[in-house]
């Protein structure tokens, strides 16, 4: 499972798709540094049997270095190929998930991976929403320039 932050829902689900065993590897990348696997289950309120597989899982990274959907491509690259993953959750907002495809695909795979896309739905978001409508212009204008930059250039 990989889970790019910055989005609500994403973490959260990512996590419990790990805990319902969906996956044996878990990266979210994007965490804010300092952030522990123990924040993150206070954070959620996490308890109980759920709580205690995330603490004793062996497989839980988190990557604390990307700030943007080019570096969480970079940033996950070397744990796919350390864990020698070829199938992939891919955990992001349904408006995300194209323009994470194209980073993820451009910049850090050499090796094919299988997707299975997890789109997640963001809080306070309906198509009536003003705030849905400015989320989605901005993230097809991102799209647009993600598009139109070569992918040596936006590194």
């Amino acid at each position: 499972i990989l889970v790019l932050t910055g989005g609500t829902n994403r973490t959260h689900t990512g996590l419990m798709l790990l805990a319902a065993g969906q996956a044996e590897h878990l990266m979210i990348s994007g965490v804010e540094p300092g952030v522990t696997l123990e924040n993150l289950i206070a954070l959620y309120d996490f308890a109980g049997p759920i709580a205690t597989i995330l603490r004793n899982h062996c497989c839980i990274t988190l990557g604390q270095q990307a700030t943007s959907t080019v570096e969480n491509a970079i940033e996950a690259a070397p744990w796919i190929i350390e864990n020698n993953l070829t199938t992939i959750r891919l955990v992001t907002s349904v408006y995300h998930i194209p323009r994470a495809m194209l980073m993820l695909r451009e910049h850090a795979f050499d090796t094919p991976v299988t997707w299975v896309l997890h789109p997640v739905r963001p809080d306070g978001t309906s198509l009536t929403s003003l705030r849905h409508w400015l989320v989605m212009g901005r993230e097809y204008l991102k799209l647009t320039v993600a598009l139109l930059i070569p992918p040596q250039l936006v590194k």
